[in-house]
């Protein structure tokens, strides 16, 4: 198996697996029977993908983009945007939406 392969290759290299995640329920299987620790929610290229679900979450801080009394301004508008965190590009049709 997949998993097997895994673990061996990476003990060959002194690099032992030690926390998983995956969305594959057959993988899953594998990891609780051999009481090995995975993670339901985990943080992907600084986005959360949570494996149950197979949904990736985003975690924008909207107090970045708090105007409060100052005036709105394209510079204001362009900081907003640039304060997402979203190396993947998968938020960018819905940030100027």
């Amino acid at each position: 198996m997949l998993y097997h392969k895994i673990k061996d290759l990476m003990t060959l290299m002194k690099l032992p697996m030690e926390k998983w995640a995956t969305n594959a329920l057959k993988l899953k299987n594998v990891l609780q029977t051999n009481k090995e620790f995975h993670k339901s929610v985990t943080t992907v290229l600084g986005i959360d993908w949570d494996t149950n679900d197979d949904t990736l979450v985003n975690a924008f801080k909207t107090s970045f983009c708090d105007a409060g009394d100052k005036p709105l301004t394209k510079r204001w508008l362009l900081r907003c945007i640039a304060s997402c965190y979203d190396p993947l590009g998968l938020f960018s049709p819905f940030m100027i939406a």
